[in-house]
């Protein structure tokens, strides 16, 4: 798969999850319950395949090799995205608190979960604009094909060092079911693509 192919599934798939995420909000906001391992699932998704391969991968392969290829910080919007993908990490990690504070029958918790979740889901929208309309295409103006193979290769080495030697195919694979079977029980057959 290509480097711009790679990062735009990815992308779909943080997507789709976002979706299943706000149906899970209004869910809780009109007094239904949801599967806390459901909810669980969610957050591990955010924290692994957003924050530590998806977000990791733009920062240490991505933003580098097209500054290296002559594109500016304010025209990648380096600032920008670096900042959101920090402000990301500390929204999951606020999630995966207030998910054992309902585990804990805190009153207040469904509330907190609802609204952290939401702040999320703008973060996440607004960064993925972002990478569409300025990262992705500098990527086809600064970048040779051959550049981008280079880089997906980073890629797939820095997936490699995380998850382990040759797990890349294994990873995508996993998460690509596990949004299936998230999407069945949250969206239905009214949001597939």
């Amino acid at each position: 798969m290509r480097l711009l192919e790679s990062f735009r599934l990815e992308t779909h798939q943080i997507q789709e999850m976002l979706m299943i995420l706000e149906m899970m909000c209004h869910k809780l906001e009109d007094g239904e319950e949801i599967d806390y391992l459901d909810l669980k699932r969610v957050i591990t998704f955010l924290k692994v395949f957003v924050e530590e391969c998806h977000n990791l991968k733009e920062e240490q392969c991505l933003l580098p090799v097209l500054k290296a290829n002559g594109a500016t910080s304010e025209e990648i919007h380096e600032a920008e995205l670096i900042e959101e993908n920090k402000m990301g990490r500390f929204y999951v990690w606020v999630l995966g608190k207030v998910v054992k504070q309902m585990q804990n029958g805190d009153p207040l918790s469904r509330k907190k979960m609802i609204q952290i979740a939401r702040k999320y889901i703008d973060l996440e929208c607004k960064h993925i604009r972002l990478e569409s309309e300025y990262l992705y295409p500098l990527c086809e103006k600064y970048l040779t094909q051959e550049q981008r193979d280079r880089t997906q290769e980073k890629c797939w080495e820095l997936e490699d060092r995380k998850f382990g030697k040759d797990q890349h195919d294994t990873f995508h694979e996993a998460v690509g079911k596990l949004i299936n079977k998230m999407h069945d029980t949250y969206l239905g057959d009214h949001f597939r693509n």
